[in-house]
């Protein structure tokens, strides 16, 4: 037993035998599995600092982070999509920053993302996301205004290290649009989000289920953020499948978009795909993201890259 998850051991009636182990990947956190019998849970710490080298300080304490956790993981439980879903969280713990959620049991949907055997199933699991996705940003919240504060600066940070600064990649006629996207981008008030919605938080579960978690980079903005953050990562895999770029795109935005169709959403969401992708290919976890490609495939992606900031901004 971890000392400081005392009161979370308590709450879950776990004890010192139940046998607690480390999950690797965390980069904002320390988690540990914890295994009781047939049942397991998740212990999450949250941190004041990264834990990846290249990371620029937080500019949220822990505290904020936990509290985003908190209010976006319950708000999310409220959505039940066809096999999409979120764990319980079963105990919360503000003195150490840490809460305490139910055990999802499976594969991580990266897993299936990065098989080129795997990829079409990953994307009919991805489509059920965001049909999921949509119906969260739909949900009102009455916290809104709660996680606005805690989550602001976060956004702001995020933003920085995605978009501003990849404006380095990009040529001089586009600085302009560029930074105005990212202008508008940080003052969007329209719905709550996930705001770190990536396979690696998607759990394909052994009961044929979909799990999703880690909701503390939650923020309030536009919807199309989220989807983009996701489907950027098909697009990658899409380049070692030679998949049809175009129709894949097309095919994910409608499940995410299922209404009245909006322009101003959809060239957002556009532009934010630019970004998620090339800030994959070269941002500081870029090893995770397109690490295992070769530079063949990874320079096919810089240039559709350059391509799309030219028709989109």
């Amino acid at each position: 037993m971890i000392p400081h998850h005392q009161k979370l051991y308590t709450a879950l009636k776990l004890t010192g035998n139940d046998i607690a182990s480390v999950v690797e990947g965390g980069l904002f956190n320390d988690v540990h599995r914890v295994i009781k019998s047939e049942e397991h849970f998740y212990i999450k710490s949250f941190a004041d600092e990264a834990k990846t080298e290249g990371f620029p300080p937080l500019p949220t304490t822990a505290l904020q982070r936990y509290k985003v956790a908190v209010d976006l993981h319950e708000h999310a439980q409220q959505i039940v999509r066809g096999k999409v879903y979120v764990p319980r969280l079963l105990a919360a713990d503000p003195d150490n920053r840490a809460i305490a959620m139910e055990g999802a049991k499976g594969v991580n949907l990266y897993e299936y993302v990065v098989n080129k055997e795997t990829f079409h199933y990953a994307v009919e699991q991805v489509s059920q996301v965001l049909t999921w996705l949509s119906s969260l940003h739909a949900l009102e919240n009455s916290n809104i205004l709660s996680i606005s504060a805690n989550s602001d600066a976060f956004k702001h940070y995020k933003a920085t290290l995605q978009y501003q600064k990849t404006f380095e990649f990009l040529f001089k006629k586009n600085l302009k649009a560029a930074d105005a996207f990212v202008n508008e981008h940080l003052t969007l008030q329209e719905t709550l989000l996930h705001g770190d919605l990536n396979t690696r938080n998607i759990i394909i579960c052994e009961d044929g289920r979909i799990a999703v978690i880690d909701f503390e980079q939650g923020q309030v903005g536009c919807g199309s953020h989220d989807a983009a953050y996701l489907i950027s990562e098909l697009i990658i895999a899409s380049f070692d499948v030679n998949e049809e770029i175009e129709t894949l795109i097309d095919f994910l935005w409608s499940c995410y978009e299922t209404k009245a169709i909006s322009i101003d959403k959809h060239k957002r969401f556009r532009r934010h795909l630019c970004f998620q992708v090339l800030y994959r290919l070269k941002g500081p976890s870029r090893h995770i993201w397109t690490g295992h490609l070769n530079d063949d495939i990874k320079a096919k992606i810089e240039a559709w890259c350059v391509r799309e900031f030219s028709n989109r901004l």
